[in-house]
């Protein structure tokens, strides 16, 4: 049987805030902010049993936010961070992703966290299988691809553009990375004409 759930944002502060299903998310770094996000989560197969998740948060009413469903797992992503719970036991863990939340991704059997500037990648079991190195400081798209790595590019800033990356889905280890350093920009620059990118 497959687990239906709907989770959504609160867009005001909730009527549920102070109650005892409400499950209060913090990590280390965002334990001391009073900003806050909301979510609602219900289950389909009984609309009365719903609980509530409240994430302490640094911006107030973010945009760096998103959530998903993976497997038995609602993931939530706020801001630079990334909340897994597990819908069968509400168990949960936060992971550092760095960087701020830009969209999911689907790879094999995994789920990818994009930020601005960094992947982080979600295994079966729910938890952080790896972080890559920084690939950009704007911004990060991937490409489909029928191959066996992770394929992108990542935007540094306006004068060093669009620069193309290539990950190992196994560790997160760089084939191909760029890094704003004068040395890595010279050998990068090689690689890249000599993989013809």
């Amino acid at each position: 049987m497959s687990l239906q759930y709907r989770a959504k944002f609160e867009t005001f502060v909730p009527t549920w805030r102070n109650t005892t299903t409400n499950q209060i998310l913090v990590n280390p770094e965002t334990e001391a902010y009073t900003n806050e996000v909301y979510v609602e989560v219900s289950n389909m197969q009984d609309e009365n049993s719903k609980y509530y998740l409240t994430i302490k948060c640094e911006i107030p009413t973010t945009f760096f936010k998103g959530l998903t469903y993976y497997g038995n797992f609602l993931v939530v992503a706020v801001e630079n961070y990334v909340y897994i719970i597990n819908l069968l036991n509400k168990q949960s863990n936060a992971y550092k992703i760095g960087g701020y939340f830009n969209k999911f991704w689907r790879f094999s059997d995994t789920l990818l966290v994009i930020t601005n500037s960094r992947i982080g990648c979600i295994d079966t079991q729910g938890k952080l299988k790896w972080r890559s190195g920084k690939l950009g400081t704007e911004k990060i798209e991937l490409a489909a691809s029928a191959s066996q790595t992770i394929n992108g590019r990542g935007k540094w800033n306006d004068t060093i553009g669009w620069k193309p990356f290539s990950l190992n889905p196994d560790s997160g280890t760089a084939f191909l990375r760029y890094e704003n350093t004068k040395k890595s920009r010279v050998i990068f620059s090689r690689m890249t004409q000599m993989i013809g990118i």
